[in-house]
């Protein structure tokens, strides 16, 4: 099976796999908090590489971005190991992101948040009816 994460390649093998049709890049936002008293700190960040992955292979064209954290959770920083951003940075290390994935090849990115269940799409030359939704 390919690998799909970037950072798990070689930038010679994300130039050949951009080469090779690999056109789009999945980025997914992951908190860093509480999960009651037996979870690790790392399952939002865990959980949504599974879920960028298994999104990357259903679009077929797509590389796996590093997962953003820390995110938003001002609401768990009660909780000993929580860590927090504001909105503002979150949005900007989204949006930075997906613009320089467009602009080393990518034709479009989405953004899947690891605790949300709904998915964005921006597209920058993906064709209609690529928009993946939720099953």
């Amino acid at each position: 099976m390919r690998e799909l994460f970037i950072e798990r390649l070689s930038w010679p093998e994300i130039e050949a796999a951009i080469r090779d049709g690999m056109t789009a890049a999945v980025i997914c936002a992951a908190s860093t908090e509480q999960h009651g008293p037996r979870l690790p700190e790392a399952t939002d960040a865990l959980l949504g590489a599974a879920y960028a992955e298994g999104l990357a292979r259903r679009l077929g064209d797509a590389l796996v971005a590093p997962v953003l954290r820390p995110a938003c959770s001002e609401h768990h920083t009660a909780f000993s190991g929580s860590l927090t951003i504001p909105p503002y940075l979150l949005m900007t290390c989204s949006t930075t992101t997906s613009a320089h994935c467009a602009g080393t090849g990518s034709s479009g990115s989405c953004s899947c948040p690891a605790m949300v269940a709904t998915i964005q799409c921006w597209s920058a030359g993906r064709p209609s009816g690529r928009t993946p939704t939720r099953q």
